[in-house]
């Protein structure tokens, strides 16, 4: 491996996403401290004469690793195929975003198409999904990673629950907010932590339109029942420091691309028990994490149990083990370095392009809400439960 070379192509611009900044700054600080030869490459909007030029005079196999989910992959990619070198490695974290970025993905079909790519999912049922929507690919199951260290626990009475996330109805934050209140009644130690701020972004739910406003109202209103403390926006400290104050992390999403769920892998590492909805990525957490899962009923518009979440919570008792130790070890930057390795050692397949299924499910799309078609509402609905059933 001495004479391959890794490198990290980034943008320079910061992500919408909080969450996937978060998982971006992590895994750069995983190369940071490995052994692997890593350099960083930033990239506006194309690589520059020079980055290409120090590829083409690069004899070992080139590693390249598409760090920013908003770079410009298409241009890049179109670049790269320009060069006709054959010895590039492309590794693409797939960020939970082929049902996002319908464009980008299918203009990689032709791009990437006969390249050697590895496409990386963050948990069994993205890797599923993945598989799904593309022809012959090695696809890869690598999870995300943090820092191992935990922030000492400070002692409290009360059952402490936290939400961190957006605020947004795909997150289905107004249903925890009055299955809350209706459980508080029963279990008066229950004390609700919000931490997030409501999102311009992606209030379709599952190509229903959502009423913004009243959705907001809701929220505010639901806010302010008892038991429950909304802390706005947190920075990465802060976050952890609420962690060390509470017991549980809880979260309904039914968000279509929940592929991991960044923010509940964080809170079990720092020793939080998970409460969390069957959905998409976060099952990844019932065999590495104590996992209380409540079900969605996905033969309608995908929605939570709200009695079985109601139950949970009603009767649930302070945690006694903690096995956060445990937990770090499998989501560490170690383990991802270490998932690297492996596969640089390999050969991946020689990319096939995007699935017949896929390019079904993008006509489907509108702009990029593929299920905010509310023209095509009930067929776009009906093709993601299908999507979701055979994935389970």
């Amino acid at each position: 491996m001495s004479s391959e070379k890794l490198f990290v192509l980034k943008s320079p611009k910061k992500h919408f996403w909080l969450s996937c900044q978060v998982i971006e700054d992590h895994f750069l600080k995983a190369f940071e401290k490995s052994d692997i030869p890593v350099e960083e490459l930033l990239i506006d909007q194309k690589l520059n004469p020079g980055q290409l030029e120090a590829f083409q005079k690069l004899n070992g196999r080139i590693h390249l690793f598409f760090l920013s989910d908003i770079l410009n992959y298409q241009d890049i990619c179109q670049q790269l195929k320009d060069l006709q070198l054959t010895n590039i490695i492309y590794y693409i974290p797939v960020y939970g975003n082929m049902t996002m970025e319908v464009y980008r993905w299918l203009a990689l079909d032709e791009l990437l198409r006969d390249r050697e790519v590895y496409l990386l999912g963050a948990s069994p049922r993205s890797c599923q999904q993945i598989k799904r929507f593309t022809n012959e690919a090695s696809i890869e199951y690598v999870p995300y990673c943090f820092e191992e260290g935990l922030i000492p626990k400070k002692p409290h009475s009360t059952i402490d629950l936290v939400y961190a996330g957006r605020i947004t109805p795909q997150k289905n934050v107004l249903e925890l907010l009055l299955t809350f209140r209706e459980a508080h009644a029963f279990n008066p130690d229950l004390r609700l932590h919000i931490a997030g701020e409501f999102h311009d972004r992606m209030y379709h739910l599952h190509g229903y339109k959502v009423e913004v406003e009243k959705f907001k109202e809701a929220v505010k209103a639901a806010l302010s029942s008892p038991g429950v403390i909304y802390h706005g926006q947190l920075g990465q400290s802060q976050l952890l420091e609420l962690y060390s104050n509470c017991d549980y992390f809880v979260s309904m999403s039914t968000y279509h691309d929940e592929d991991f769920g960044m923010s509940a892998c964080q809170a079990a590492s720092q020793g939080l028990k998970l409460i969390l909805s069957d959905w998409g990525g976060h099952g990844a957490f019932k065999k590495n994490a104590h996992m209380v899962s409540v079900t969605v009923d996905i033969y309608n518009i995908p929605k939570i149990s709200r009695g079985e979440l109601k139950k949970i919570l009603a009767t649930i008792k302070k945690p006694e083990k903690d096995e956060s130790h445990q937990f770090q070890k499998r989501f560490s930057y170690e383990s991802f370095i270490l998932h690297m390795k492996n596969l640089m050692q390999k050969k991946p397949l020689k990319f096939g392009g995007m699935s017949d299924l896929y390019k079904h499910y993008a006509a489907l799309a509108t702009k990029t809400f593929p299920f905010a078609n509310t023209e095509r509402q009930q067929e776009s609905h009906d093709f993601y439960l299908s999507i979701y059933r055979d994935g389970k």
